[in-house]
């Protein structure tokens, strides 16, 4: 599940998995794991191609639902959709 805090942390190190996994305490890792930094990876590029007017209209509900279903909350996705129209 993505969560607020997990999109902090993944802003805190600009999207970079590897500076993550130098860097974060055990208490992070334990937390947010390698697959969780991958979703928002791939969910923010999907934002992006929408953002950018690339994707069809079911590529765009499809989205809308995985962001229903695999974020926490309204706040999360609007996190997440602010992430991905500043890369």
């Amino acid at each position: 599940m993505i969560t607020r805090e997990k999109l902090l942390i993944f802003k805190k190190f600009n999207g970079d998995a590897d500076g993550w996994s130098r860097q974060s305490t055990i208490n992070s890792n334990f937390y947010f794991e390698s697959k969780d930094w991958v979703w928002i990876e791939n969910l923010i590029q999907d934002l992006i191609i929408v953002n950018n007017g690339l994707a069809s209209q079911s590529f765009s509900d499809k989205l809308e639902n995985d962001l229903l279903k695999n974020c926490d909350s309204n706040e999360t996705i609007t996190l997440l959709k602010d992430l991905a129209s500043t890369l």
